[in-house]
């Protein structure tokens, strides 16, 4: 055979061969962008969860699962082991009725350990409104009455206080045969209101005397022998103090001029059945539909009453009584 005639015949193969494997090139890519059919995609998810052909669930064999699962059981086992062998060892060095460091060692002490004070009803914990309508007085008696259901079932229960003494808190005998009674609901359901301030609980705090406190009242005239922690509220500006009107406390204190909390109730130490003591406060002709700021402070010879800011021995409330 002539040798062009050759050359010709083996360039025409190459080029045919040449053609068909970019045929079969296309062909299989055009295979691989082909939409799958649903019952293939179903097949497809069930070989990927168990492939029965190789016996692997999930791309594992049980050999591995088994290896797997011990290595995670351990290693949790272990953790949690630990876990609950750092919670034991806390709960076996921690008193669980006496703090481990309190008053002048705690983180109290900025300057000087200094209790605050709390008032009821205080419904909404994000404001310190006291609203009360007169026309629908009943949910504040009610949150109140709730709070002072406590004190009531505890009326013949003491807890042992100062100098290993054994002593009571009696709500009935303070506000019985007041207008702050609770049989007179109270004084929501007539529109001059009490309201309850507490001397916020720190252990082992106890309070100093000291003669010549400066309160709003003129304490030489109220003549007693015990001790006491004064309380006493008014109103934060003179707007509030024009609209705030008179005032008179019931508590353990002899006089209504003023609110006292008696020494003999200190100090807390966390003692069973212990109640903190109360002072109510009854605001007799307060003006009506007016926002009015009340700011009450306790009143000892270690208590800072001063500081607005933290509001260090004080409580500020709201006080607004609706027709």
């Amino acid at each position: 055979m002539d040798p062009k005639t050759l050359r010709r015949r083996n360039t025409i193969v190459e080029e045919a061969a040449d053609s068909l494997i970019q045929t079969g090139e296309k062909i299989e890519e055009l295979n691989k962008h082909k939409k799958k059919s649903f019952l293939q995609s179903l097949k497809d998810i069930k070989k990927d969860i168990y492939n029965s052909e190789y016996r692997e669930f999930l791309s594992r064999d049980s050999k591995s699962w088994f290896k797997l699962s011990v290595f995670y059981s351990l290693f949790y086992g272990v953790l949690a082991g630990f876990f609950m062998l750092c919670l034991m060892v806390f709960y076996y060095t921690i008193d669980h009725k006496r703090p481990t460091y309190f008053n002048q060692e705690s983180v109290m002490n900025f300057r000087s350990v200094n209790p605050g004070l709390g008032f009821r009803p205080h419904i909404n914990p994000e404001n310190d409104l006291i609203f009360l309508n007169t026309s629908n007085w009943k949910p504040t008696y009610e949150f109140l009455n709730l709070f002072l259901r406590e004190y009531e079932n505890a009326q013949n229960k003491s807890f042992i206080a100062a100098h290993g003494k054994s002593q009571t808190f009696d709500v009935s005998s303070i506000i019985s045969n007041t207008p702050c009674a609770k049989s007179k609901h109270y004084g929501m359901s007539s529109g001059t209101p009490c309201v309850v301030v507490k001397l916020n609980r720190i252990y082992g705090w106890l309070p100093y005397t000291n003669n010549q406190v400066k309160t709003p009242v003129n304490l030489t005239k109220l003549k007693s022998n015990e001790k006491f922690v004064y309380v006493a509220c008014e109103g934060e500006y003179d707007y509030d103090k024009e609209n705030l009107g008179p005032i008179e406390y019931f508590s353990s204190y002899p006089n209504n001029e003023i609110g006292g909390i008696n020494f003999k109730y200190f100090p807390y130490r966390n003692q069973p059945n212990y109640l903190s003591p109360l002072v109510f406060v009854h605001f007799k002709n307060a003006t009506k539909n007016v926002q009015i700021n009340v700011l009450c402070r306790a009143y000892a010879k270690n208590i800072d009453n001063t500081d607005r800011l933290n509001r260090r021995g004080m409580v500020k409330f709201q006080l607004n009584i609706g027709k």
